[in-house]
Order: C-alpha cells, then structure tokens, then sequence
C-alpha cells in the first residue's frame, strides 16, 4: 500500500528495491513509478528505507510526479523535490538548526557560511 500524501519523490525506495518493480525518472520533474508486477520474494526493503512511511507492505501500480526544488537565493533548481525540501527544513527545525539550509544550493550553502565566519569575532586576538 502507498500513502501518496506522505511520499516526498525522494526515491531512496526505488535504490533499495532488488527487483526494480520502483523506478525514479529525472526529466524536467522527477517520477516515482510503482510496478507491483515486478515484486518479488523480498524483505520489503523499500517500507523499511522510506523515510516517511509512505510504503506499508506492497505498493500499487502508480506513477507520482515531483517538482525539483530550486534554491531560495540563486533560483537554480536541486536534485531534490520541493516535498523533500520541506521535510529536511523540519527535520532541521526539530535540532535547532537553521530550516533555510534545506533550500539552498551548495554554492549559496558555501557562501553564506563564508560570510558568517569572516564576520565572526571570536578568535581574533
């Protein structure tokens, strides 16, 4: 079964399923493509790696559809979905850390931690 509404296209199922029956297509957005034809004898690996719990035992034939999510500063898209963007932002708000870091771009991510420690003071003698 598949919880549609939880699934953030992150596709870590589709890279620990032996049998392929989950495929992740990245084109202009990314697809999740379900084929429970393919199942076979497994361990449900893909329930046990998703990281929302969007799977529960055998999935049904789907085709899910993801937008790429782009960086807050730089607008460049990343090679993750809007869905996981915001589930990384809240698993970094839940430790204290700054959500905003789960929407930018390495390049963006770099320069704003080079702005911050050129600017901090606190080992200068």
């Amino acid at each position: 079964m598949l919880k549609i509404e939880l699934c953030i296209g992150c596709g870590i199922c589709a890279s620990t399923c032996p049998f392929e029956a989950i495929r992740v297509d990245d084109n202009r957005n990314r697809r999740i493509l379900f084929y429970p034809e393919k199942c076979g004898n497994c361990n449900f690996e893909c329930n046990e790696s998703c990281p929302t719990k969007a799977l529960q035992g055998l999935p049904s034939k789907e085709i899910l559809e993801f937008e790429f999510a782009q960086c807050a500063v730089c607008g460049k898209e990343l090679q993750y979905t809007s869905k996981e963007a915001e589930y990384l932002a809240k698993k970094l708000m839940k430790i204290g850390e700054n959500a905003e870091l789960a929407f930018l771009c390495d390049e963006c991510k770099r320069d704003r931690l080079s702005f911050a420690s050129n600017h901090y003071k606190g080992y200068m003698l």
